[in-house]
């Protein structure tokens, strides 16, 4: 009986498997103990400030989030969040 199905519907299968496979292998490294990049500096300064707007209304934000990252020898880490939120004025 001969195989009716198009080479792309055959190949599926082996580009789903590959993308589990470097899923699976790029995992591990999100996961490592050690550092992978050896002599880092910090791109964004010392210190950065990031702010996330949410809860849009007519173009303005009702919340705001505000983190403040800090350089710590190899990496960011987070030092403090404030987030505001101010009331709808439609509700």
């Amino acid at each position: 009986m001969p195989d009716n199905r198009s080479r792309t519907a055959k190949a599926l299968p082996v580009s789903v498997a590959l993308i589990l496979f470097a899923a699976f292998v790029l995992s591990a490294c999100v996961q490592s103990e050690t550092l992978l990049l050896a002599g880092s500096k910090p791109l964004l300064g010392m210190q950065f400030q990031l702010n996330l707007y949410q809860d849009f209304t007519e173009g303005k934000a009702l919340s705001v989030k505000t983190s403040v990252f800090r350089w710590n020898d190899n990496h960011y880490s987070l030092v403090s969040v404030v987030s505001l939120h101010e009331e709808d004025p439609q509700a």
